[in-house]
């Protein structure tokens, strides 16, 4: 059944307040990676430099932020994740033809199937022969390669409730670990293999070894790009897309409490 408990005015208001420092520690992440060099030329994320520093600010370091803020913090991506993955398609316009489409589902379906196998077969044959039987890992071990590569600290994040229910509490901490190393892995690794095709002229884009050095992440005025169009006037709703992801999001929790009532 769709929870219909009342929220206090208390719990609305420390939301809106947790949601205002998440704000700032990206805004001073930001500052940070554009006064770094480095951190631009490694292509690290503002949230990822921000969640560090949050951490240092946590109640396991500094203790400036509470333990209690960090872990209503760390409830938020269990629900926002949904958030995401129902934005990602809206605006998407078809532009190719029947047959192309057909082509690329089928061509992104194989490369699809190839990676969950070495990112989710692979891994649950090395436990189910070596790591389960020989060190007493716990079976849902199998399944970090896979959030932690193809999903990330997002999807890490929402799986830490699920595996609590499961009875593997630290499964929500490995998870972290394990979208950590797979970002650092895909922004050097990525970097090397693109270099590598570029030197090898399999590119079809770049021309020259990829850098930040030229990529402009701000933008003065005057050559400010749109990034978003109206569909609906703002006059009749505003914003009109967040209608869509809230209905995404209604639906998959009405679909999971069905899942857990009819288990």
């Amino acid at each position: 059944m769709i929870p219909v408990e009342k929220i206090a005015g208390s719990s609305i208001g420390n939301l809106v307040y947790y949601v205002a420092i998440i704000g700032i520690l990206l805004v001073i992440a930001t500052i940070i990676r554009l006064k770094i060099p480095f951190l631009r030329k490694a292509f690290i994320p503002a949230s990822l430099i921000a969640g560090l520093i949050g951490l240092a600010l946590g109640p396991h370091a500094l203790k400036i932020i509470p333990s209690d803020m960090m872990s209503s913090i760390g409830a938020l991506p269990g629900h926002m994740i949904t958030v995401v993955f129902a934005c990602m398609l809206l605006g998407i316009k078809k532009e190719a033809s029947d047959k192309t489409m057909a082509r690329d589902v089928v061509a992104g379906l194989g490369w699809l199937w190839s990676c969950s196998f070495m990112q989710v077969g692979i891994p649950a044959l090395l436990c189910a022969f070596i790591l389960v039987p020989v060190f007493g890992v716990n079976p849902l071990f199998a399944s970090l390669t896979e959030i932690g590569f193809a999903g990330g600290h997002g999807t890490a994040g929402g799986m830490a409730a699920s595996f609590e229910a499961l009875g593997w509490a630290d499964g929500g901490s490995l998870a972290s670990t394990m979208a950590t190393i797979g970002l650092l892995c895909g922004i050097f690794g990525g970097m090397i293999i693109i270099n590598y095709g570029v030197h090898k002229k399999y590119t079809a884009v770049l021309s020259e070894p990829a850098s930040a050095g030229n990529v402009q992440e701000i933008y003065p005025d005057g050559k400010r790009e749109a990034a978003a169009y109206l569909t609906v006037s703002q006059d009749v709703v505003e914003p009109f897309h967040s209608i869509w992801a809230s209905l995404a999001y209604l639906s998959s929790l009405v679909v999971l409490l069905y899942m857990v009532s009819a288990s």
